[in-house]
């Protein structure tokens, strides 16, 4: 499940969305869906294995008034008819010391095969890599941000998301002459992912970079693969929370 923020002058589009198709939702694939998915912002995120928890005190997501949540659902088909139980819950706050981002860090081109994230049949170690500077991120993302565009950040949190085949990922923060892990998983499970705090605060500065690497192993596999949305496909994502300093 992936919680989008949508904003004010958005919501007419996604509501258009809903309203058009007969079922309780709508189907949308690779963001909450429709012409205007790019401009809806990650709010959080759950995924096999992870538990709830509030982000740092001090630090919050700004949601303006008169936006809207929505849930994107990754479902798996199960014999039977189950009704859905999902909840959401929402810690407010009027005002926080440090606006924050949730920042999901991609290859945007893996997205449209340009290049395609291929991982071989028969291949036992395929390694895709995607560095970005985290200016790049969020003038991309939140063009107007107030904070992150040429001036440092602040990591609180980070994450890997792969799918079944995936062996190992780590996030690294790439100084020029020095580098620090930001987050490394060398036994991935899908069954059990999430997202890390942090034990100390680790600033990002503008000129440094972040490096996402993630492994697979498609040995047993007879046909290759690419990114996808379905269990079946393959992802290669990190996902980071930053605030101002």
């Amino acid at each position: 499940m992936i919680a989008y923020i949508i904003p004010p002058k958005e919501v007419a589009s996604f509501e258009a969305l809903d309203a058009a198709d007969p079922g309780s939702g709508y189907p949308c694939y690779g963001g909450p869906g429709g012409e205007a998915s790019q401009k809806a912002q990650w709010l959080g995120a759950w995924v096999p294995g992870s538990g709830g928890g509030a982000m740092p005190d001090g630090t919050g997501i700004l949601v303006e008034p008169g936006s809207k949540i929505a849930l994107q659902m990754h479902y798996h088909p199960l014999p039977g008819a189950l009704a859905d139980q999902s909840t959401l819950k929402v810690r407010t706050a009027a005002s926080v010391e440090r606006p924050a981002y949730l920042l999901p860090l991609t290859n945007p081109g893996w997205l449209v095969d340009s290049p395609p994230m291929t991982i071989p049949a028969g291949a036992p170690d395929t390694v895709h890599s995607f560095e970005v500077d985290l200016t790049s991120a969020i003038f991309y993302l939140f063009p107007g941000s107030p904070f992150g565009i040429g001036t440092p950040v602040v990591a609180h949190a980070a994450g890997v998301h792969m799918h079944t085949i995936g062996t190992r990922a780590s996030l690294t923060i790439d100084r020029g002459a020095s580098s620090d892990c930001l987050l490394d998983v060398p036994r991935w499970d899908f069954n059990w992912q999430g997202t890390y705090e942090l034990t100390g605060a680790t600033v990002v500065e503008p000129s440094d970079k972040v490096r996402l690497e993630c492994h697979f192993d498609n040995s047993a596999g007879d046909q290759p693969l690419k990114w996808g949305e379905g269990t079946g496909d393959e992802m290669c994502l990190g996902m980071v929370y930053v605030s101002a300093p």
